[in-house]
């Protein structure tokens, strides 16, 4: 369950993401580093080692929501949607980034921000094949909900209307008020989820410009204060 928002700017972006999860699941680990040959990213991390969110030094973002459209089989042996990220998190291009879900895995979309060539695709997977869409480089959502995918979506579009009229519309405050809201009030269908099961357990904000990828992490509802965590890398030079 969760919201992300996008928001193109002059020489980057910007991405914010609430993470709702049932109150009982593990805290999530700040965000590290993780280099390789390829290069490095950042990212928070789940108690399975898998993560929702990342980034790395070509100021590329991967994210991934629930498909709860999708009917899927309540299989407790499944693999984790939370390994789709760590295996892409170096990727270097739209072209040379593929999926490649395991059988079983439950149904996801999974959105990949390519600011060289002003790209984003959303890959698909219904648990029996993977397709793509591109979208355009504009702001948008993408919105999850366990409890009423549909409710949630009509809902958090309402307000993300609303507030794309304010005069400081895709500023990083403006992308935290947004993400910390309680429209239409406290409850399953407000970007900020409170919900006697379920609440939004940590907002994370990315912001890439022209020399720099920066990813901010909240581990708390973003309508309270919390510790905040911040990491950087320098965007690869000819990127964007």
């Amino acid at each position: 369950m969760c919201t992300a928002t996008f928001w193109p700017t002059l020489d980057g972006y910007r991405v914010a993401m609430n993470r709702d999860e049932q109150r009982r699941r593990p805290v999530a680990l700040p965000p590290v580093k993780h280099s390789s040959a390829a290069g490095t990213a950042l990212h928070p991390t789940e108690s399975g080692g898998g993560t929702w969110i990342s980034l790395n030094d070509s100021g590329i973002t991967f994210l991934l929501v629930n498909w709860y459209a999708i009917l899927s089989k309540n299989d407790p042996d499944a693999p984790s949607r939370g390994v789709i990220i760590a295996g892409l998190r170096h990727s270097q291009s739209v072209e040379t980034t593929r999926p490649d879900p395991q059988p079983g895995t439950r149904p996801f979309r999974l959105v990949g921000v390519f600011p060289e060539t002003r790209s984003i695709r959303e890959w698909r997977w219904d648990q029996r094949r993977l397709f793509t869409l591109d979208l355009p480089w504009e702001p948008q959502q993408w919105i999850s909900s366990g409890r009423d995918e549909p409710g949630a979506q009509r809902y958090r579009s309402a307000t993300f209307a609303h507030h794309r009229a304010l005069p400081h519309a895709g500023s990083l405050s403006w992308l935290q008020a947004l993400h910390a809201s309680h429209d239409p009030e406290p409850g399953p269908y407000s970007h900020c989820v409170h919900r006697p099961d379920a609440v939004t357990v940590s907002y994370t904000e990315i912001e890439v410009a022209h020399g720099s990828a920066t990813l901010r992490y909240q581990s708390s509802s973003p309508c309270q204060p919390g510790p905040w965590h911040e990491a950087s890398v320098p965007r690869k030079s000819g990127v964007g």
